[in-house]
């Protein structure tokens, strides 16, 4: 709607020039324009006028094919430098013939970043196509601290102002933030994916209970290492991986304090065998 109105404008604007044409013969003054318009006039025939200071070298160059017609040349000369002019103004100030603005910037503004030239993973079709990572982007902007919006460079390039700064990210791959910032994400992973790719845990599995103290808890873990090592003859170098579960009786997180504080170490499991990796 907006570049409606400027053609709109655009075409009063020369049809009101061409309207000057038709009806004034003269340039409208009887001093200066005259002799600029003989110095442009005859400047083929005394080339030195295209040098000549007081008549404007660069007038005088430009105007000189439309003086070879006359006034109207002039007139038909100053028109178009005046449309030209116009054009230029409105095009560099965003309101005229440059293409509108996004409905984005107007409703958010100009992003504050853009990335372009990656690949950026959006995981936003997970739910409809399980263990894919999502659609993949050529570029993104940010506003704030949100995401504003995913497409193509040029796409993108279109929210950008003269203040949003621009990142190439060369064709490096762009996740979305883990808000989860402790996860084991290897655990997961291992027991989802592990076995389709051939990446099964070699080690033996043991299992023990917590009981209500650390030190029964510690005692119980070396008992049970030592057991599996001597009931399932564990070759010396097998890794051992103990899954220690929360006795009934205990509080919730107790055995991630014991952990967690020292209180049972690897002091408590050592002695349990000097020839296997325990975890």
């Amino acid at each position: 709607m907006k570049n409606k109105r400027i053609y709109i404008l655009l075409f009063i604007y020369v049809l009101l020039a061409s309207l000057v044409i038709y009806l004034f013969d003269g340039t409208g003054d009887s001093g200066d324009s005259i002799h600029h318009y003989q110095f442009s006039k005859y400047a083929p025939q005394h080339p030195e006028n295209f040098f000549n200071l007081w008549a404007k070298p660069l007038f005088v160059l430009l105007s000189c094919p439309f003086a070879q017609f006359g006034f109207v040349g002039i007139i038909i000369f100053n028109a178009l430098v005046s449309l030209f002019t116009l054009f230029f103004i409105l095009l560099t100030t965003g309101l005229g013939l440059s293409q509108a603005r996004p409905p984005l910037v107007d409703e958010m503004g100009f992003a504050d970043s853009i990335l372009l030239n990656g690949k950026i993973v959006s995981m936003d079709d997970r739910t409809s196509v399980p263990d894919t990572p999502g659609r993949l982007y050529e570029a993104m902007a940010i506003k704030g601290d949100k995401i504003m919006a995913l497409g193509t460079n040029d796409e993108i390039r279109q929210l950008a102002g003269s203040r949003t700064r621009v990142v190439d990210v060369e064709g490096k791959t762009v996740i979305p933030g883990l808000i989860a910032t402790h996860y084991h994400l290897f655990i997961n992973a291992a027991r989802t994916y592990g076995p389709g790719q051939g990446l099964v845990d070699p080690s033996v599995k043991v299992t023990v209970v917590a009981e209500k103290t650390a030190e029964g808890t510690a005692k119980k873990l070396r008992d049970s290492i030592a057991n599996a090592v001597q009931v399932q003859s564990i070759p010396a170098g097998q890794w051992i991986t103990v899954d220690l579960r929360e006795g009934q009786e205990n509080r919730g997180g107790t055995i991630n304090t014991w952990l967690y504080h020292g209180v049972i170490n690897r002091r408590h499991i050592d002695p349990a065998t000097s020839d296997h990796p325990v975890i």
